[in-house]
C-alpha cells in the first residue's frame, strides 16, 4: 500500500513539475556566468522593446548598479559572486515571443555572459562586452538540426604543393542530439570535399573541434578563400543555412628552398 501512495504521489510531483506553465507558454531558464568581479553587474529579462526598469519580469545581480549604472564605477558590494554559474527560473514565458537581456558593468569591462534554456534544451547564447547590452531572444525551442561554424584556425599563410590543415570548431544549435553528419569544405566554391563524421553525441550547445581527413593541396599561389560547414546531420538537411559557413582566408606562396610550411601553424619550418 506504502508502495503504492509513493508510486501514486510520484506520479502527481512529476505532472504538476511538466504542467507549471501555461498552455502557449515555455519554461525558460537562464543560466548566468559571472567573471572575477560578479557584484559590478546588474541585469533584467524583459518584454522585447522595453527599456530597463519597465515591465520587468527578472532583475538580478547588484540592484545598486541598477540599470544606469554602467560604467560609473562605484563599486558597490552586493550581487552575484565571482566565478560563478548562476540559474535564474524557470519563467513561464510566451511560446514564440521575443525577449530581451538587458545588463550593466558597473566597471565597463564586461562580466556576465547568459546562455537560455528552453524546456530544457539549449536555445541561445550571449556574451557580454564592455559597459553592457541588450540581447534579444525567442522563447522557443530551436529547430532540430542546426549546425554552425563558430571558429576557424586553418593557417593564414601556405607554399604551393604543401598540405593545409582545414581545422576549427563547430556547435550543434539543434534541438535534436546530433549523432552523425557531413564535415565539407569547398576552395574558391570549387568541388566540395566531404567527410562522414561519427557516431558523436552532441546536444544543443555543445562544442566539436574538427580537422578535416583530407588537407587542402594548394596547386597555384595566390589568395584562397576556403569555406567550412557541416551537412546531412543525422541523415536530414540543416533547417537553420543562414549560420551555416567558417570561412578562412589563406595566402599560398612559392616554396623556398631551404624551408617547409607547417600545415597546422602556418609557420615554416626551417632546414
Amino acid at each position: 500500500m506504502r508502495s503504492l501512495l509513493l508510486s501514486a504521489y510520484l506520479l502527481f510531483l512529476s505532472n504538476y513539475t511538466l504542467a507549471q506553465c501555461g498552455v502557449g507558454e515555455v519554461e525558460v531558464f537562464i543560466e548566468v556566468t559571472t567573471d572575477d568581479y560578479g557584484y559590478e553587474t546588474y541585469w533584467e529579462l524583459l518584454p522585447n522593446g522595453s527599456p530597463c526598469g519597465t515591465n520587468t519580469i527578472f532583475a538580478g545581480s547588484n540592484p545598486l548598479v541598477g540599470c544606469n549604472g554602467a560604467g560609473l564605477q562605484n563599486q558597490n558590494p552586493g550581487g552575484y559572486g565571482n566565478g560563478l554559474v548562476i540559474s535564474e527560473g524557470p519563467f513561464c514565458l510566451v511560446q514564440g515571443a521575443p525577449y530581451d537581456i538587458f545588463w550593466a558593468d558597473d566597471f565597463g569591462d564586461a562580466g556576465l555572459s547568459f546562455e537560455v534554456f528552453v524546456n530544457g534544451v539549449s536555445a541561445a547564447s550571449f556574451v557580454g562586452s564592455g559597459l553592457g547590452e541588450t540581447f534579444t531572444f525567442i522563447a522557443d525551442l530551436p529547430p532540430a538540426r542546426d549546425m554552425s561554424v563558430t571558429k576557424m584556425i586553418t593557417a593564414l599563410f601556405a607554399y604551393r604543393d604543401v598540405p593545409v590543415a582545414v581545422k576549427g570548431e563547430l556547435r550543434s544549435l539543434g534541438a535534436d542530439p546530433v549523432t552523425s553528419f557531413d564535415l565539407n569544405y569547398t576552395v574558391d566554391g570549387g568541388t566540395p570535399v566531404v567527410q562522414s563524421v561519427g557516431p558523436v553525441n552532441l546536444t544543443a550547445g555543445d562544442y566539436y573541434p574538427f580537422e578535416h581527413t583530407q588537407p587542402w593541396v594548394p596547386g597555384s599561389t595566390g589568395a584562397f578563400t576556403i569555406e567550412v560547414w557541416a551537412s546531412n546531420i543525422n541523415g536530414g538537411t540543416d533547417l537553420n543555412t543562414g549560420n551555416d559557413l567558417g570561412l578562412a582566408a589563406v595566402k599560398v606562396n612559392e616554396p623556398s628552398r631551404t624551408s617547409s610550411i607547417n600545415s597546422s601553424s602556418g609557420r615554416p619550418n626551417w632546414t
